[in-house]
């Protein structure tokens, strides 16, 4: 069932299409109803309908729902994955995709010892560089002149290895299309129609990617909210979505205003903390939950105290969710780590957004590598299932290796992703398959089932859980002390808080220690209550209670 609004935006087909879609009010069952129409009523072919996401995880949901509603598959890339499927058709250049991990590897070769704890800080400055970001912030103790060395020597090595990383994929986009302008003609007419979602996150290349393939057609939509801006880091800007109006002064709006994941008390507390940002792009968001869960907010003394409530917290819940209905949202990997291990002590499955938490693990590195050179020397049938054939290859290179019982189980779960691609021959399949393995987001690391997820500002976007868990909310912290004292950095920074909060489909778990952050004060206590893990409670917690809570996931 769709609502009005909602109902407007997917009947809304023609030119360009601008939908304000505030937290929880259904953008994604939207797209796909208006993918669902394209195809079914007005007869487009599903070849010619391209869907640009944040992340792997987020276009295999959306083919699934297609292919569990008798529908085909459609294009759904993210904008590394859709350069990559464009330039493997068009350039001449045999370039090699550098994942994150190869990435990460590369830039502690060239770090100093004492410049390794800046590593995050320089890959953020130097991704925002290639997306021409103009809020380019140096967070990292490292001078400008440092900076310079080192992001060019990291370049330098990349072209040595011929190889392109995530935002090394698109400037070469738009570099073909430069050189080849009869391919970038050829490109604005392979789809007919382009749907965006987070459009409010695309930096200055990405919003030229977009605006140069939709040039023929101009059946743009883009689905977004300013409020949950949090890539200015990238290049995003707040003002994008009004700017989409400015581009395309003929495009129509819609905004969808009726939530259907979080409750009032949780929507107050959230509109009390955003209104603080000046100079929003205002709109009502109606809740249609019914819930009195007041936002808890609990108050830890350190770092290991923290961790400790964290547990406790968990714990209370398993009672009634199951692991994977529990996030717990961090900033940094330090952190994400930290609770991780913490809780991987205690029996709890969790599973992180780290960038090597899955794709980056070695033995998956290691077995793609085979894969991908065996296809070059072998003829592969298209007469299995492309799941079935990945699963025989796995089961032979385990046999050939002596692998922990964690890195066996990693390897199987790769099948579970290979049959995203069942519906495409062999050879075609696995040529998505070793790109996307390539090109992945952080949030790509979450494909278990059934376990706590421990997961970064950035990789929580898109995603929803009944029950959230919100750490390190201190001044300093959140909002980060480099970033506080500049206005448009600390908005950002209330946006970060802001996306966090509103993936809780139930309740909200806020974590301070001795210094609480103003993002507390701002919120309001009237929308928060004082947890009943009081820190007596949490020294003291029940250990029988915490081992039945474990016991009962397995």
């Amino acid at each position: 069932m769709l609502n009005r609004e909602q109902q407007k935006a997917v009947l809304t087909t023609e030119g360009p299409i601008r939908i304000i879609a505030g937290p929880g009010t259904g953008k994604t069952h939207t797209l796909f109803a208006k993918i669902s129409y394209l195809i079914k009523e007005k007869g487009v072919k599903p070849e010619k309908i391209l869907t640009i996401v944040t992340s792997n995880k987020a276009a295999h949901t959306l083919n699934k729902k297609l292919l569990d509603s008798k529908l085909p598959t459609i294009q759904a890339l993210t904008f590394p994955g859709l350069a990559a499927k464009i330039l493997r058709r068009n350039s001449d250049n045999e370039f090699k995709i550098i994942t994150q991990k190869e990435s990460s590897d590369l830039m502690d070769m060239i770090l100093n010892a004492d410049e390794k704890a800046e590593k995050k800080d320089v890959q953020m400055i130097r991704e925002a560089m290639k997306h021409k970001s103009k809020r380019l912030i140096n967070k990292a103790n490292i001078s400008e002149e440092r900076l310079h060395e080192i992001i060019t020597e990291f370049d330098e090595a990349l072209a040595e290895k011929n190889g392109l990383d995530h935002a090394g994929l698109l400037t070469s986009l738009l570099e073909l299309w430069s050189d080849k302008p009869v391919t970038a003609i050829a490109c604005q007419n392979l789809y007919q129609y382009i749907l965006v979602d987070n459009y409010h996150d695309l930096s200055a290349i990405q919003i030229e990617i977009v605006t140069r393939l939709s040039k023929t057609h101009e059946n743009l939509c883009v689905v977004g909210d300013p409020d949950q801006t949090i890539c200015s880091f990238r290049g995003a800007k707040t003002d994008t979505m009004s700017f989409f109006e400015r581009q395309f002064p003929n495009a129509k709006s819609i905004a969808l205003t009726k939530n259907y994941r979080n409750s009032d008390q949780i929507l107050k507390g959230v509109e009390a903390l955003i209104s603080n940002n000046v100079g929003r792009l205002k709109k009502p968001i109606i809740s249609t939950c019914q819930s009195n869960e007041k936002i808890s907010l609990h108050k830890a003394s350190n770092e290991e105290d923290q961790h400790h409530l964290i547990s406790s917290i968990v714990a209370e819940q398993l009672k009634t969710h199951k692991p994977n209905e529990i996030a717990v949202i961090t900033r940094g990997n330090s952190e994400l780590k930290q609770i991780q291990e913490f809780l991987l002590k205690r029996g709890y499955p969790c599973q992180s957004s780290l960038s090597d938490s899955f794709w980056g693990k070695q033995e998956i590195i290691d077995f793609l590598d085979g894969i991908e050179s065996l296809s070059h020397w072998t003829n592969i049938r298209n007469d299995q299932k492309f799941s079935h054939w990945i699963a025989e290859k796995i089961q032979k290179f385990i046999k050939a290796h002596q692998f922990s019982e964690a890195a066996i189980s990693n390897l199987n779960q790769l099948v579970n992703c290979a049959k995203m691609h069942d519906h495409l021959p062999t050879t075609q399949a696995l040529g998505i398959f070793l790109d996307e393995s390539r090109t992945y987001h952080d949030a790509d690391n979450l494909i278990f089932e059934n376990k706590i997820s421990i997961i970064d500002y950035q990789s929580v976007r898109g995603l929803e859980f009944p029950v959230v868990i919100v750490t390190d909310l201190d001044e300093d912290k959140l909002p980060h002390n480099k970033l506080k004292n500049e206005p448009y950095w600390l908005a950002e920074e209330r946006r970060l808080l802001y996306v966090g909060m509103t993936r809780a489909r139930e309740s909200v778990h806020l974590i301070t220690q001795t210094s609480p952050s103003r993002f507390l004060r701002e919120i309001s206590e009237e929308n928060m209550k004082r947890s009943e893990l009081s820190r007596v409670t949490i020294s003291e917690i029940n250990e029988v209670e915490t081992v039945k809570s474990q016991m009962e996931l397995f």
